[in-house]
């Protein structure tokens, strides 16, 4: 009998430091630091996106709460997170990604252990952080002010093709930041959104109409010398291509009309509206681009020629004054498809952070898989352009399209693809 009631001690005694013991070291581990991500950031949005600060927040909670209701802390942190986030940028487009929890327990106290077995008796001081992000493609300027891009639906799922145009080059330029290098403008000249829509639809170039990146020649903030230097290497490319090659040639930025002469020109950024004469006159560029024979030549321009830009023009003094630029001539098979008409300007889509003409390009593009002819595709950027820039800008911008004598007849049935 005394046996059986010492065998009971001895097992309640056993039973007793088991808990002790299991208290302890659930109380060490969980006095260890607890880390959770969130939200993370993909590698293609680390490339279009720029951490302007990581915000942090403080507060206290039971471990063991941790441990059971992982779940409900994430969603409770990530929305402090936010919160806390819009409370120090409140008037910015701002993202946060990379949200992690993470806390350190308070020192060990044996008596909570030992008064509280279950519980450990151990709070914890929670960390919640997160990278503060500017996507997709922001830009600086030197008023210290942003640009944010917003991510567009036209900027993800973008079609993909197997095909392969390997007989097609591409001249892309956005031209964006033109304070940036003529220190008598304010921010207010520059052309926003241009390299985001230069960037997006360099994509569809290459995922959608099957074009090899190798045959895209990419410029961002063109100055003069660059710009000349990279039409030069397409002018080269068409003459290796021959006559069986096409050439595609993507302008954003600002044009810009001699107020003698009314040529128009489009602007490197490095030249004001003052000295338009170094600028690359649109018929010169036309010319260039028809010196080596081609199966067909393509442009885009977002650009007006009027004087003015999706903001402000060139030569604030005179932004209200509008000149109806001279067209350039067209040889060979030469389609233009043009943002604007006249002395209008061609206008932004704020809410899609793209110029109103390249959003609904790349729309069309992007509905029809690339598969579009080239009068259809007219039609649609066109009739949406018109309308959507009344409704939303509050202004008419229509745009046209100009072709050479020998494609007048046959170009609506070109295609991409």
């Amino acid at each position: 009998m005394k046996q059986s009631k010492n065998t009971v001690k001895n097992n309640k005694r056993q039973w007793f430091l088991k808990i002790i013991s299991f208290s302890i070291i659930l109380a060490i581990f969980l006095s260890s630091c607890i880390s959770m991500e969130i939200a993370t950031v993909s590698e293609e949005q680390k490339q279009n996106c720029e951490i302007i600060d990581r915000v942090e927040t403080r507060y206290t909670s039971y471990q063991l709460f941790h441990i059971i209701h992982k779940k409900k802390i994430a969603k409770r942190s990530e929305i402090k997170i936010k919160n806390e986030v819009k409370k120090k940028y409140p008037t910015e487009n701002v993202e946060v990604k990379n949200i992690t929890i993470s806390g350190k327990g308070s020192l060990l106290n044996l008596i909570d252990i030992f008064a509280y077995p279950i519980l450990a008796g151990n709070f914890q001081v929670v960390t919640v952080s997160g990278d503060v992000y500017k996507c997709s493609m922001g830009t600086k300027n030197t008023e210290n002010q942003t640009i944010v891009v917003k991510t567009s639906d036209v900027d993800i799922n973008i079609p993909e093709t197997k095909s392969v145009k390997d007989n097609v080059y591409a001249l892309i330029i956005g031209n964006e930041n033109y304070a940036k290098y003529q220190t008598e403008l304010t921010t207010t000249s520059n052309v926003e959104f241009a390299i985001h829509d230069a960037k997006i639809f360099k994509e569809y170039l290459v995922k959608t109409i099957g074009i090899p990146e190798t045959n895209i020649i990419e410029l961002y903030d063109g100055q003069r010398f660059q710009m000349i230097r990279e039409l030069n290497k397409i002018m080269e490319l068409a003459k290796i291509g021959g006559v069986n090659s096409e050439i595609i040639f993507y302008f954003a930025g600002h044009g810009f009309p001699d107020e003698e002469t009314k040529a128009a020109y489009i602007m490197p950024v490095d030249i004001s509206g003052a000295d338009v004469k170094n600028a690359i006159k649109l018929s010169d560029l036309y010319k260039d681009l028809t010196q080596h024979p081609t199966k067909r030549v393509t442009v885009f321009l977002d650009a007006c020629f009027s004087g003015g830009g999706r903001n402000e023009g060139l030569v604030p003094a005179r932004s209200g004054i509008r000149i109806k630029p001279k067209e350039a001539e067209l040889t060979n098979s030469f389609v233009v498809f043009s943002a604007s008409s006249g002395d209008q300007i061609s206008l932004p889509y704020r809410e899609k952070g793209h110029g109103m003409f390249t959003y609904f390009l790349l729309k069309s593009l992007q509905e029809s898989k690339g598969d579009i002819t080239y009068g259809k595709l007219a039609d649609e950027i066109i009739k949406n352009v018109q309308t959507s820039s009344v409704t939303i800008n509050g202004k008419r911008q229509d745009p046209k399209i100009n072709t050479s004598k020998s494609a007048i007849k046959k170009w609506e049935k070109f295609k991409f693809k």
